[in-house]
């Protein structure tokens, strides 16, 4: 019974992640028209097949000397998960792009390894840029548009 809790204690975070992967993908999937949420459901099907592969993976090992997700490790995962839902609240009204911007900006300045400002500026505008040309140009997908294009 004790090893039992052990591994439940262990592998808690990855059956949260696993749930958070079902969830996304069964969200997405339950769209009316399948055409428009295309690319949401081959990242959360992807999400989705990682997660589960980690989770057995982790179970075949018997989650041998792996860390456990302590009260420590989730202060730190929590500020992170705080900018993802703060972004996916105002994301529709606020524009899909500065929304981004921030919360890339934040994200980066909160687990970066060094915090200097013009670096986390230039990597931040970098990778939406490459967001606007997969997303808008490529893609062609429409993205929430309020501030900033």
């Amino acid at each position: 019974m004790k090893r039992i809790a052990d591994v439940m204690s262990t592998s808690s975070g990855d059956v949260l992640a696993f749930v958070f992967a079902l969830v996304a993908a069964s969200a997405s999937f339950a769209g009316d028209d399948p055409a428009a949420y295309a690319f949401p459901q081959l990242i959360s099907a992807l999400m989705l097949i990682f997660c589960g592969a980690n989770l057995i993976r982790r179970s075949l090992a018997r989650f041998a000397g792996e860390p456990v997700l302590t009260m420590q490790l989730a202060g730190k995962i929590a500020p992170g998960g705080a900018v993802i839902v703060v972004y996916v609240l105002f994301a529709e009204d606020v524009g899909f792009y500065l929304s981004a911007i921030l919360a890339f900006f934040a994200l980066s300045f909160l687990y970066g390894e060094h915090r200097r400002l013009s670096s986390i500026g230039i990597a931040t505008g970098a990778v939406v840029g490459v967001l606007y040309l997969m997303f808008s140009v490529v893609l062609k997908v429409q993205v929430p548009r309020e501030f900033f294009l």
